[in-house]
């Protein structure tokens, strides 16, 4: 039997999410931070939390099962303030502004085959994403939207 657990995140300081490249204390040096967690980084610090808390070692056998006695979904982002969860923006969505409009409006992208002349360097199978876009960049989009949106 498998019992589902909702797990609500409230840091009590600040939580940085980054890449894995490597990072120095050198002038100039970077770090590439994500603006929400990895799902891998969830659920590593979930099972990472319950193998802590039954006293299992990193590396021994009963730790490294954990992966098959604990799944995890998410992250989900969620809006306390209107009980609401938020959805990561999908990659093929654009929000453009016509000429004669001043409202953006949103256009999907779809797999498509570029006109003659044009060369990629795509592999086997793989389209570029395309759309019946009008003149100009596209407007700023936020990087989680509301479920009601997601669904139109």
């Amino acid at each position: 039997m498998r019992l589902a657990t909702w797990l609500e995140i409230l840091p009590r300081d600040p939580l940085v999410f980054r890449d894995g490249r490597p990072f120095s204390a050198f002038p100039g040096a970077k770090v590439r931070g994500f603006p929400f967690p990895m799902p891998q980084t969830l659920a590593g610090a979930v099972r990472g939390r319950i193998g802590e808390a039954r006293g299992y070692r990193p590396g021994e056998g009963r730790w490294n099962g954990l992966k098959k006695e604990v799944a995890v979904h998410g992250p989900l982002l969620f809006d306390r303030k209107n009980g609401e969860v938020l959805i990561p923006a999908p990659f093929d969505a654009v929000f453009m502004k016509k000429e004669e409009q001043g409202n953006p409006r949103l256009f999907r992208l779809k797999p498509g085959t570029p006109p003659n002349g044009i060369l990629w360097n795509m592999p086997e199978g793989l389209a570029p994403l395309m759309g019946d876009l009008p003149e100009g960049k596209p407007e700023p989009m936020p990087n989680f939207w509301r479920w009601e949106r997601y669904e139109q």
